[in-house]
């Protein structure tokens, strides 16, 4: 039907592709492996790839191939995006192994559903044929180019811009043939979405301020963003309180409306939180009650209540009316900064050790009350993620600063901006005991460090998370006298950490 029209011009040399048989795809996909997910996607990549060889098809039959070979990867792409995000700790080498092969399948994906939406319109509008599935082309376009731009921010990446422009070019496609709020549902998918649907989904994550959240995170900040999506306020035209904008025709993400467009144009979008910002109010209070999630939220995964509860507070914070401005004014500034990663090493500094192995020398290019803002010209060492607990040495000072990585952005493989929140101006070593404890020189202590004045009736304590998994009270010794600590909250944890906010009052 579409022989001639739907490829044609695109590859130099055509031959009858074996897929056009659909007994044929059927045995390929037959002998997918299904126990092995490495070797299941090596082999629906190996497929993928051979379509792009010059063979010629008609349109429809290569959206369903297409569209076959992506349902097949799904269970594949899902258990090892699962053992990425949730399994044991990982090493650095096979966090990566993950990471690529998984984002490397939705790039080739993507790519595919690019010449097959491109190949639509070779000689203008399209069949009837190949117009009734265009809905269905572009939510799956849209969906794996979504992937990889999420997939890129699990390793704190950007992402490229031209993928910003071949979203658009799949919404307004569709809003030429006038089909972008046709509903289409897709395996894996809880309810049915349409290409403008998916598009917004894409670019309301996009403006979540990802770069200050850890993979986990990100992934729960999808699936609770997809509730909230439908309030949402996303428009053609900008509104008063509208505050973030892109253009569907440029290789550009979401601005703020702090930078406004030139020119209004037919092929802008606005976005604002609108309705959806009351609800995710709700539903952090909801968390903080302790109650239930409501039904018709689908995580896909069971989270720790304490991770729920920061992506929830980072969604209310960052997709607010009105977002938070900086705390602080920064200073521009180029000095030279020595840093060690780790608690453990942590432990070892602000015990007056001196001989540490691993200090990196950091180029620092802003510093403000809260923090410094580093430029990797090398990517930093192994194990530095948003999150990591850092310990700072400034050049020209004597004291080690504790701090966290807030804000991790990849610009290339070799370059690397980090935000680095300071935590403290001081961090002395403690030895904390169960409280009560019978007799503290008979019981090993767990190695802590208090962040505030000895003084001060609240106190945050950074130890291992072995050290308070008990989550009762403590005490310590400090200059002959006994001290308790009464746990009030869990500030932040990480396999390495966990920084908890005390009570502070005297014993004996």
């Amino acid at each position: 039907m579409l022989k001639k029209s739907g490829l044609g011009g695109l590859f130099a040399q055509k031959s009858v592709h074996p897929l056009a048989d659909p007994r044929e795809l059927r045995r390929v996909l037959g002998e997918v492996p299904r126990d092995n997910a490495f070797s299941a996607l090596e082999s629906l990549s190996s497929t993928l790839q051979s379509l792009a060889e010059g063979h010629d098809l008609a349109l429809e039959r290569l959206f369903e191939i297409l569209a076959a070979l992506e349902d097949a990867a799904l269970p594949h792409l899902e258990r090892l995006s699962r053992e990425y995000l949730h399994g044991p700790r990982l090493s650095r080498a096979e966090e990566k192994r993950l990471w690529t092969i998984n984002i490397s399948y939705w790039r080739l994906l993507a790519q595919a559903y690019d010449t097959c939406l491109s190949s639509c319109f070779v000689e203008g509008r399209p069949s009837p044929a190949v117009r009734e599935c265009l809905p269905e082309l572009a939510v799956r376009m849209i969906g794996a180019h979504g992937a990889v731009l999420k997939w890129e921010h699990f390793q704190n990446g950007c992402g490229t811009n031209a993928i910003w422009k071949r979203l658009g070019y799949a919404l307004l496609a569709c809003l030429r043939e006038r089909c972008a709020n046709d509903a289409v549902r897709l395996p894996g998918m809880s309810r049915a979405t349409s290409p403008l649907e998916a598009y917004d989904q894409v670019m309301v994550l996009h403006t979540a301020s990802l770069d200050s959240l850890r993979p986990q995170e990100i992934e729960l900040a999808e699936r609770l963003l997809n509730y909230f999506l439908p309030r949402f306020g996303c428009t053609s035209k900008a509104l008063h309180d509208s505050l973030y904008w892109v253009d569907l025709k440029l290789a550009q993400p979401p601005l703020r409306l702090a930078k406004r467009p030139e020119k209004a144009t037919a092929t802008q979008r606005f976005f604002k939180p609108d309705a959806a910002h009351e609800v995710m109010v709700s539903l952090f209070k909801r968390i903080e009650r302790g109650e239930q999630l409501p039904e018709d939220i689908h995580l896909g995964y069971t989270y720790p209540v304490a991770i729920l509860r920061s992506v929830m507070r980072h969604l209310v914070t960052y997709l607010s009316p009105t977002p938070p401005l900086r705390e602080h004014p920064r200073h521009r500034v180029r000095h030279q900064m020595k840093v060690l990663a780790g608690f453990a090493n942590a432990q070892l500094i602000f015990s007056g050790h001196s001989d540490l192995r691993g200090v990196e020398d950091w180029q620092v290019e802003d510093v403000s009350l809260g923090g410094f803002g580093v430029v990797q010209k090398a990517a930093p060492g192994e194990g530095v993620k948003v999150g990591c607990l850092l310990s700072m040495q400034p050049a020209g000072g004597e004291n080690w600063l504790p701090g966290v990585v807030r804000r991790m952005r990849r610009t290339s493989d070799e370059k690397a901006h980090l935000g680095i929140m300071l935590l403290s101006r001081q961090a002395k070593p403690a030895l904390l005991y169960a409280y009560p404890t019978a007799s503290p020189n008979l019981q090993p202590g767990n190695h802590v460090l208090m962040l505030d004045p000895e003084d001060a009736e609240i106190q945050r304590v950074l130890a291992s998370p072995a050290a308070v998994s008990s989550g009762g009270a403590q005490e310590y010794q400090r200059a002959g006298r006994r001290y308790l600590l009464e746990p009030q909250s869990v500030l932040e944890q990480t396999g390495d950490y966990v920084l908890v906010r005390y009570r502070q009052s005297l014993l004996a």
